[in-house]
């Protein structure tokens, strides 16, 4: 038992606890936030494939439904790749169409007055819809397309992803 003296903690003491404290609590909120990094990074890259996934499923079965493709540039120049894509049936009429314009990619009907947005702006390639030749894989300049490919590289901040899809027309 102590007598006459004061009980406490010295000055150096409390420092060399503060000091300890202070590493440990740095140490510990790096790894979380570490954690938390990694987690919206890859919750960016899940959405960005989900976003891609979505937008081939929405464009694989209509072009297979088609009876012709035309694909067109920025323009409206018809050409073996570019930016539109105009659908048609049986009869040889429009029935579909689809633009990436800015990013965008947008979709009209026949009976639509205006190009409707069906994405936000992720995709930042020019050259979007090609023709390809099934037997060898390669463009060609022929009036009887029957492959097409789709090729999206899709951007958010400094994410990327590329996708690649090959749909046949239905002839």
């Amino acid at each position: 038992m102590l007598s006459g003296r004061n009980q406490g903690f010295t000055l150096i003491e409390v420092l060399i606890v503060l000091a300890i404290i202070g590493v440990v609590s740095t140490a510990i909120s790096n790894v979380l936030l570490t954690g938390v990094k990694v987690w919206n990074f890859n919750q960016q890259q899940v959405d960005l494939q989900q976003r891609g996934r979505g937008i081939m499923l929405r464009l694989s079965p209509e072009i297979r439904k088609a009876s012709q493709a035309i694909i067109k540039d920025g323009s409206g120049t018809q050409t073996n790749n570019g930016v539109r894509l105009t659908l048609k049936d049986d009869s040889g009429n429009e029935y579909l169409e689809y633009l990436v314009e800015d990013g965008v990619l947008k979709e009209k009907e026949a009976d639509w007055s205006s190009h409707k947005p069906i994405t936000q702006k992720i995709i930042s390639n020019s050259d979007v819809f090609n023709y390809i030749d099934s037997s060898d894989d390669c463009e060609i300049a022929k009036e009887d397309k029957e492959l097409i490919k789709i090729k999206l590289v899709l951007e958010v901040e400094d994410k990327t992803y590329n996708l690649i899809n090959k749909v046949y027309l239905r002839n």
